[in-house]
C-alpha cells in the first residue's frame, strides 16, 4: 500500500520552486480519487490510482534523499501492475472490433452503439474505447 510521506523528507515540489504545496494538493487530488474509486467498488480505476500514488511518493522520496523508500513504492507498482488486465495490441483489438461486428450482424453506423456495447462487455479494461469507436467507425465505411 502507499505510504505516506511526511513533508520534511519531500525535496522540491512539481513545480521546481522547493514550495510543497504542489505536491500535497496533487496527493490529496489522487487520495480523494482513490477514495471514490473504492465507494463506487471501481477496482481499474483504484487500481491506476494506487499506481499513480506510489509514483509521486517515489519521486517525493527521491528528490528527499530517500532511495530506498522510492525503490519500494517502485516495487509496489510493479506488484500492482500485475493485478490489472493486459492491454490489447493494435492487432488484437482490430481482430475483436471485426469479430463483433460480424457477432452482432452490424451493417452501418446506424448498429455502432450495439458494437461498442458488446465491446466494454467482452474486453472492459482491456481496450482504449476511444481508439476502438475511431476503428469501428473506419471498419464499418
Amino acid at each position: 500500500m502507499v505510504r505516506a510521506v511526511p513533508s520534511d523528507s519531500v525535496g522540491t515540489g512539481h513545480d521546481g520552486t522547493g514550495n510543497l504545496e504542489s505536491d500535497m494538493g496533487l496527493r490529496e487530488q489522487f487520495n480523494e480519487q482513490m477514495k471514490e474509486a473504492m465507494k463506487a467498488k471501481d477496482q481499474r480505476r483504484l487500481s491506476t490510482v494506487r499506481m499513480i500514488l506510489a509514483g509521486v511518493s517515489a519521486e517525493a522520496f527521491d528528490k528527499g534523499g530517500r532511495p530506498e523508500m522510492a525503490k519500494s513504492e517502485r516495487e509496489e507498482v510493479d506488484i500492482i501492475r500485475t493485478f490489472m488486465p493486459k492491454q490489447m495490441s493494435a492487432d488484437e483489438q482490430r481482430a475483436a472490433i471485426q469479430k463483433a461486428i460480424t457477432d452482432v450482424g452490424a451493417a452501418s453506423m446506424k448498429d455502432m452503439g450495439k458494437i461498442m456495447a458488446a465491446l466494454k462487455e467482452r474486453y472492459a479494461g482491456q481496450m482504449d474505447f476511444g481508439k476502438a469507436s475511431g476503428i469501428v467507425k473506419e471498419l464499418l465505411k
